[in-house]
This record gives C-alpha cells, structure tokens and sequence, in this order.
C-alpha cells in the first residue's frame, strides 16, 4: 500500500465511496474559498475607493440585501430541484463577477461600483457557504458528518489560504481588477466539482450514506428484511393484544408457541419492552435535507 493512500485512509475513515464523494465536496470547498479570499482583499480596497466616511451605510446596505434576498433564495430552493438549483446560484454569481469586471474596466461610475461590489462581496460569502454546508448536510448523514466534515472543511482552510497568495502574486503585475477572472475561474472548478459530487452520488446509489451502520429507529425495518419471525409479525402482537382475534379458548397463535417457536417468542417480547420503555419515535432521525 502506497505511502498517499495509507495517509488518505488515516485522514479520512471512510468507505470507498463515502471516500470518493468526501474527496469531491474537498475540491468544491477549496475552490470556493480560494475565489472568495481572492475577492475579499479587492472588497476592502472597494470599500476603500467607494469612501470610509461611507462604510457604516455599506454594512447597513449589506444587512438589507441580506434580508430582501432570503425570501426569494427560500422560494427557489423550494421550486427547483438541488441538481439544478446549486449550479445556477453560482452562475448567478459568475455572471455578476463578468459584469462587475467590465464595468471596472471601463471606468464606469467607478465609486458607485465599487460600493456595490462590496456589499456584493459581503452577500456572496454568506450565501456561497450557506448553499455549499447545506449541500454536505443534506448528502452526508450525522453520523457521517463527525467523520467527514473536518477533513471536508480542511479544503476551505486550504482555499483560504492559496486565494491570498494569488491576490499578493498576481495583483501588481496583471492589475487588481483582473482578479475578478481568477475568481470566476475558481467558481467555474467549483461547479465543475458539483457535478462531479452529483455524478458520484447517483452512481453510488445511496451506498455513500453508509447504509450498514443503520440508527436504532430502522432496528425494526431493517431486522424484518432478515428474520422470519419479523416478518410475520402483525401491529397488535407488538403494540397491543388485538382482543377480537383471541380464541375462546387457549391463548392464540402466541399462546400455542411450543419450544420451536421460543425465538419467536424472545423476539417479540424484546420489541414490545423496547415500545413500552420508549415513547413513539423518541429515536427518529430525518434527514436534515435542504434541497427537495
């Protein structure tokens, strides 16, 4: 075994193919930060330009998008299915960089715009981030997640950190506007990495949710795949007796149990003591999806 694959299996604990999806949202995040922390010194050099005297009205003005805009993120979550919805936020955002580029180069309302790109900026790191953990959150289980998002959000940490070193390297030698095409080719690899994460994620079949290690809700409905006695079990042999069913005389299918049938009956006695010690779906776990 290879010296990167021993490293990888230590970093990462995972199956196969919770390890390929986890190595996907890696690359997603990285190339997400990198964009934004390109950006993020050519926002406070934009807020500069724009007037100190007019920060504290741009932090406001960042604050009232912020609360226009949730509405309408909301209803197209709801609207549009996540293959489709994740891709076109970030074009979205693509397409405002482009915008953002050309009117910088041309020199246009130059102060006005660069009060809009940093409230821009300020809009895009919330929404970016918010859109990517809730992706993560609605792919991987809780479960899951304690093994997977600190080597997952490392590639943020590892984006974060090359998005500035590109700034200070290519800043004075192709301009600080030119960086706007940077980023947009960071946003570009992060959709491409959608794809990719969407792609494996079909492909597995669900099978990246580690389905082997089953919460103790599915106990029930997992072990009825298996056991015999299980699947013959109606709802009133575990929750009630159903008194209409009962012969006058003996004590019913149950009561009728010879030796043959005491794995039956230990099973059956087991799931009724688990239902009367534990209200109804005390161990119900949903998953936590963003995206339907």
């Amino acid at each position: 075994m290879s010296l990167i694959k021993r490293t990888l299996q230590w970093a990462l604990p995972a199956t196969p193919a919770e390890r390929v999806v986890a190595l996907w949202a890696f690359a997603y995040f990285f190339m997400l930060l990198a964009g934004y922390y390109v950006l993020r010194p050519l926002r406070d050099q934009m807020g500069i330009a724009g007037g100190v005297k007019a920060l504290p009205w741009m932090f406001t003005a960042t604050f009232a998008t912020l609360l226009l805009i949730q509405p309408i993120y909301g209803a197209l979550v709801k609207k549009l299915p996540r293959r489709w919805f994740i891709p076109i936020v970030y074009q979205f955002f693509v397409a405002n960089l482009a915008l953002f580029w050309l009117l910088l180069t041309l020199n246009v309302s130059t102060a006005i715009v660069a009060r809009v790109f940093f409230v821009w900026v300020s809009v895009f790191n919330f929404f970016a981030v918010a859109v990517f953990w809730s992706l993560m959150a609605d792919l991987f289980t809780s479960e899951q997640g304690k093994r997977l998002f600190g080597f997952i959000g490392a590639g943020g940490t590892a984006g974060g950190l090359l998005g500035p070193l590109i700034t200070i390297g290519f800043s004075v030698p192709f301009g600080s506007t030119n960086l706007l095409l940077v980023a947009i080719v960071f946003l570009e690899l992060a959709v491409i990495c959608i794809y990719s994460l969407e792609r494996c994620v079909a492909r597995s079949g669900g099978q990246h949710r580690d389905p082997g290690r089953r919460r103790r809700g599915e106990l029930a409905a997992s072990g009825g795949e298996r056991h015999p006695a299980v699947r013959r079990l109606r709802p009133a042999d575990v929750f009630g007796t159903d008194q209409r069913r009962q012969p006058r005389h003996g004590g019913g299918e149950l009561g009728r149990a010879g030796p043959a049938r005491s794995e039956e009956r230990h099973l059956l006695e087991h799931l009724a003591r688990d239902h009367r010690r534990e209200p109804y779906g005390a161990h119900a776990c949903g998953r936590r999806a963003a995206f339907h």
